[in-house]
């Protein structure tokens, strides 16, 4: 699989820019919209990993001050060191992994590798290919809707839709605020997709 250093941070998958895209793809994560996701999910996350959390572009640690605040111990991973926490840092590209950390996912992906112009998506098929059980990713708003995906989501259905009712702000407002999704793929989960609505907090 080809390797892709230099990419491997938080993205806000901005898809419409106006500005030039940051270094590595670095935007963190509004707190808001991690807070949103874990009180829908916290309990699901909780059949699958009762303490630990595997957020492998932790940057500099945006998502996972908000996941550790809700009681869980997250293992942060990513390219560079951007990241307070020592502890529980292991900078490492997602695609060196041969074994995974823990069994559930947070994370914000980036783009490239969620989105790419042939329909695959290597970083969730790597997670995949390291048999995590739950993974759930902020994605843009059209992510589930591409035609040149169908594969993905016939092999590994989407188990939950989060559409985030207000937009996030990127690049400290050089660009316009983005819609997006929390989509979760639930191994647990039977049924078809189902859909819920985030509020703000």
């Amino acid at each position: 699989m080809t390797q892709a250093r230099g990419l491997f941070t938080s993205t806000g998958n901005v898809s419409r820019q106006t500005t030039a895209r940051k270094k590595d793809d670095f935007y963190p994560t509004p707190p808001e919209a991690t807070a949103a996701l874990m009180a829908a999910e916290a309990k699901d996350i909780r059949h699958h990993a009762p303490w630990v959390i595997w957020e492998p572009c932790v940057g500099n640690g945006a998502m996972a001050e908000v996941i550790r605040n809700m009681g869980f111990t997250v293992i942060g991973s990513d390219l560079h060191t951007r990241w307070p926490e020592t502890e529980n840092f292991i900078q490492r590209d997602i695609f060196d992994w041969e074994a995974r950390p823990a069994d559930a996912v947070i994370t914000n992906p980036p783009f490239n590798l969620m989105s790419k112009r042939d329909g695959t998506a290597p970083f969730f098929t790597h997670l995949m290919q390291l048999g995590v059980p739950y993974i759930a990713m902020l994605l843009g708003a059209q992510w589930p809707y591409a035609q040149n995906r169908k594969w993905l989501h016939d092999t590994m259905p989407m188990s939950r839709i989060y559409p985030i009712r207000w937009r996030l702000q990127w690049s400290e407002g050089k660009n316009p605020p983005q819609s997006h999704n929390w989509v979760v793929w639930d191994r647990n989960h039977h049924g078809p997709t189902e859909l819920h609505f985030l509020d703000k907090p």
